[in-house]
């Protein structure tokens, strides 16, 4: 086949004529220097049915075919846009994955490494750094394949190599990873928050709430492993047993069904989890309202003390720690806002008709970035132990702990313990409450309180 020869019945690929629609999703060679022929060779610009968008091999096109012809404008709108759109949201999910698998294995206190949290934020940051580098590599797959792929649509005739089908298939395997880390680490919250946290407005329903949405984030992983394991499978036959038993693509009405459910539960699941979140972190400011607003009763219980010059050591100490209890419940208010808004948002735009996967690209990674701010990152332990030896002059811990015991717990109410309420919370790490100057004040502080609200919180 020379591009000299010329007849009746050939036609150029590169000439001024655009391609006849409609037209048959046949190619000869697999689409292989398509370029060279001069024999009519009819690709579709108008696909006939809706392309599965989220696979890999979707996703990349030849700069061979596609600068060659007069429909170029169509084909970059169609095809350029939605792989740059792809790398890009891809790309930053990525990015996002590595820095938060970073940030959790530098800022984790060595007390809770291990933690089931923990080990799940860590499993499902592994996972998103396989989806995202997967991806990423598979959209600038082989043009020749790649192209006929997206050009034409047909699976059936399309040769894969074994490196396509293990990206794909570890890039299936680790969305499922990942949602299942995720939701693991959304029912030890939900857990800590049931046993810990107080709701007045009645126990029962939030537990009922709580169960109503392990339930939905069950629901939407057992959609989540179906899909994938039918892309899993779906590449697995082309690649390994042949074309004899691939679903034809129009078969796949049911599946593409199943991904929309998919999407839907665990869109549905991920933003109730993160209201949850912000209901419980919103009911802890309210109740401590009275710091951020100004009140009285958020100073520092003290047993008596002789001299002017204690006393005003006291207040200064008073207005420090008033300080750092204000700026940590403004910092659980802001994660908790954002805990909510940024899944939720995402979770909405995943659901419009747009050609990248947001709740794999975008939407697991930044919860998995909020989640560790308001579980692991927060080493309370290690200020509650420095602020025992501080307080109580590094001597003789028989009196704190006999006080400890004697306080009600966290969401009790305190009208039985009119000394025991609480009037302090400390900064969350040991280098800012040594910046607060608590380790020169005398001794006589309450600290039984002061250890069950940082515990509590460090549970949440």
């Amino acid at each position: 086949m020379s591009s000299s020869s010329s007849t009746n019945d050939t036609t150029p690929l590169c000439g001024s004529t655009p391609f006849p629609l409609p037209c048959p999703l046949t190619q000869p060679t697999n689409g292989h220097n398509a370029s060279c022929y001069t024999t009519t060779i009819p690709l579709p610009l108008c696909p006939t049915y809706p392309y599965d968008t989220d696979t890999p091999s979707n996703l990349n096109l030849s700069s061979t075919l596609l600068t060659q012809h007069t429909t170029y404008r169509d084909l970059d709108e169609t095809f350029y846009q939605p792989q740059a759109t792809t790398l890009l949201v891809f790309g930053m999910g990525l990015g996002i994955s590595v820095l938060t698998l970073c940030n959790v294995l530098v800022l984790t206190p060595s007390r809770k490494r291990g933690m089931p949290i923990h080990t799940a934020v860590l499993v499902g940051c592994m996972a998103m750094i396989v989806v995202g580098g997967c991806t990423v590599w598979l959209a600038t797959y082989g043009p020749e394949v790649a192209s006929y792929l997206v050009l034409t649509g047909d699976w059936a005739s399309t040769t894969y190599t074994t490196s396509f089908r293990v990206a794909s298939a570890a890039r299936f395997l680790g969305t499922i990873v990942a949602f299942a880390a995720v939701q693991i680490a959304f029912a030890w919250q939900g857990r800590a928050l049931c046993t810990v946290v107080k709701v007045k407005w009645g126990r029962a329903w939030y537990v009922g709430l709580l169960g109503l949405l392990m339930v939905v984030g069950f629901v939407a992983f057992a959609f989540t492993a179906a899909f994938g394991a039918y892309q899993v499978r779906l590449v697995a036959l082309v690649g390994v047993w042949g074309v004899e038993y691939l679903p034809g693509r129009y078969e796949m009405g049911g599946w593409v069904y199943l991904r929309f459910w998919y999407r839907v539960c665990g869109c549905v699941s991920l933003g109730l989890w993160s209201l949850c979140f912000l209901g419980t972190a919103g009911c802890v400011v309210w109740e401590r309202r009275g710091v951020l607003g100004g009140g009285s009763g958020s100073g520092i219980a003290t047993e008596g003390s002789g001299g002017s010059g204690t006393m005003a050591g006291m207040m200064g100490v008073r207005r420090r720690a008033r300080s750092a209890y204000e700026r940590a419940l403004r910092l659980i208010g802001i994660v908790a806002v954002e805990s909510f808004i940024v899944p939720i948002v995402l979770c909405i735009v995943s659901g419009l008709p747009l050609r990248v996967p947001l709740t794999e690209s975008l939407v697991l990674p930044v919860i998995l970035a909020l989640l560790p701010i308001s579980t692991l990152f927060l080493d309370n332990e290690a200020s509650m132990g420095i602020g025992r030896q501080v307080i109580t002059g590094g001597s003789g811990s028989r009196d704190h702990c006999e006080s400890r015991e004697r306080l009600p717990e966290v969401g009790q109410s305190s009208e039985n313990h009119p000394t025991d309420t609480i009037h302090v919370f400390a900064e969350l790490d040991s280098t800012s409450m040594r910046s607060s100057g608590l380790e020169s004040k005398p001794r006589g502080l309450h600290q039984g309180q002061f250890e069950r609200e940082l515990q509590a919180i460090d549970r949440m």
